[in-house]
């Protein structure tokens, strides 16, 4: 597949949207309060575009997926989400233009970088990167080969991209959502309420591209340390309960753009920076901690990839999943109606609405395995990355059970979370401290040393399985012993009775 065949799948469905609704025009800026950032004033041109059904469905797709089965207070959706990043890129983009004055952060370029923060999340299905997840797997080679082809003129235009930013690059500039644009645009234009710019370069901005000389424009939106992630860790910790201090204000205020011979114009911070750059990669651990790989979760991702897995097993016209377009379309509620009215995935969906979870059958880390294997887990780790091992490991335990523990290979699960990703984001954040050169983070702070710690402190394996003690328990010495046998890994008493079962 190359892009513009994923357009042309995803193309009617946003046709249909938005024919459902005309556009409905206003004469005055609106005020949100926001429960992160205070009150927020968006154009009419903004409430126009958040009014169609493209945005409106945001209201109906969790932020983090399933995590308020877990943490009650996570209701937030991509919706306030979306609001919260026009939050943050205002206050980045005016503190730039207070700074810089006569640069090139103008009134123009400030309503094209809210723009781009308005689209940004508009390819995500339903319940976030859960789905995302799904659809990164489930269409590997498509996207690969999207990533390769040359769009625009450019190799690998859409670099290392997310499927979810693609799917919002796709419907942006799909030819009735340009449409809708162009219109709502020249209404507003026609009126002297907008400035003029290019829907085009907007879209670019979504998935990290700009000229050489805009890039901080692409780096605000979707980069290392952007206007996304300051907003989603505010607002998931805030949603969350989970305490976590981020100075935004001063971040914003530190804000800059590199501008020295043969660099592009990336987004940079000055030397103040460091200490709040390091809070954002302190609260990101912290959330990977507590909620992004907190066990119930991890359970409640597992069940969801459980559903596609059945559905994935039905004929396309019983299953309803013919093309991606399909996987992005439906809201939350919609999902829940599918899944019910199929039989072999209902009681699945029934466990998750009544939070009926999938229970901890053994739990594998550096400090349940015995000293003389606790290496073998990196063996474990690498197997996972490889599509489809994980899956066929939980089959080879699924089939050593007795008959009478055996529930649903669909309800056995080997999960093997990822590290927070702060290496990275370390590696290509830009810090001016007056040298010839700007630094990156990675080299200001032992992010390395950082995560390799959390791999040995905190990342945890787990084997879940159904909420019956005596089929976890059979699943659990089924799973020691096929660690065992592939992995050579040895478990101590403490991979049961973490999981609250009897050790061998």
């Amino acid at each position: 597949m190359d892009f513009q065949s994923l357009q042309d799948e995803i193309t009617p469905w946003v046709e249909e949207k938005l024919s459902s609704a005309e556009p409905i025009y206003y004469d005055a800026p609106k005020l949100v309060r926001d429960p992160v950032h205070g009150f927020i004033i968006l154009s009419p041109l903004e409430v126009t575009i958040l009014d169609s059904p493209i945005l409106q469905r945001l209201h109906y797709i969790h932020q983090t997926g399933l995590a308020y089965l877990v943490y009650p207070g996570a209701q937030h959706t991509r919706f306030d989400h979306t609001i919260g990043v026009i939050a943050c890129v205002e206050g980045i983009a005016r503190a730039m233009a207070t700074r810089l004055v006569g640069g090139p952060v103008d009134d123009r370029t400030i309503e094209e970088l809210r723009l781009a923060a308005l689209l940004h999340d508009v390819g995500h299905g339903p319940f976030s990167h859960l789905t995302e997840s799904v659809v990164r797997q489930r269409f590997a080679k498509d996207f690969e080969q999207i990533r390769r082809q040359s769009f625009h003129g450019t190799i690998k235009y859409f670099r290392q991209a997310e499927p979810g930013e693609i799917l919002s690059y796709a419907i942006v500039t799909s030819t009735p959502f340009r449409q809708f644009i162009n219109s709502v645009h020249d209404f507003y234009a026609g009126r002297g309420k907008c400035s003029d710019w290019d829907i085009e370069d907007v879209a670019g901005l979504i998935i990290g591209r700009a000229d050489d000389d805009a890039q901080f424009k692409a780096d605000i939106i979707n980069g290392p340390m952007d206007a996304d992630k300051i907003d989603y860790l505010l607002r998931d910790c805030h949603f969350s309960g989970i305490k976590a201090e981020v100075d935004t204000q001063r971040i914003c205020h530190t804000a800059s753009i590199l501008n020295k011979p043969g660099w592009r114009r990336y987004l940079v911070a000055n030397a103040g920076a460091l200490p709040h750059l390091e809070q954002i990669l302190f609260a990101k651990m912290m959330l990977y901690t507590a909620l992004y790989h907190h066990h119930k979760i991890r359970a409640t991702g597992c069940m969801h990839t459980a559903i596609f897995e059945l559905l994935h097993s039905l004929p396309e016209e019983e299953s309803g999943l013919s093309s991606i377009a399909d996987y992005v379309a439906p809201r939350e509620f919609e999902f829940w109606n599918t899944c019910l009215s199929i039989p072999s995935t209902k009681p699945v969906a029934m466990d998750l609405l009544n939070r009926r979870l999938l229970k901890r059958a053994l739990v594998v880390s550096p400090r349940t395995t015995t000293e003389a294997t606790v290496f073998k887990i990196t063996r474990l780790r690498e197997e996972a990355l490889k599509p489809g091992a994980l899956r066929k490991l939980a089959g080879k335990i699924y089939g050593n059970l007795p008959a009478r523990s055996k529930r649903g290979k669909h309800l056995l699960w080997i999960d093997v979370p990822t590290g927070p990703d702060i290496d990275e984001d370390a590696q290509h954040s830009f810090v001016d401290l007056g040298r010839s050169d700007p630094d990156t983070l990675a080299k200001v702070f032992p992010t390395d040393d950082w995560l390799k710690s959390y791999e040995a402190n905190k990342l945890t394996i787990h084997v879940f399985y159904v909420d019956d003690r005596e089929a976890r328990q059979a699943a659990a010495f089924a799973a020691r012993d096929v660690l065992k046998e592939e992995f050579e890994i040895e478990l101590k008493d403490t991979a049961f009775t973490l999981a609250k079962l009897d050790p061998p």
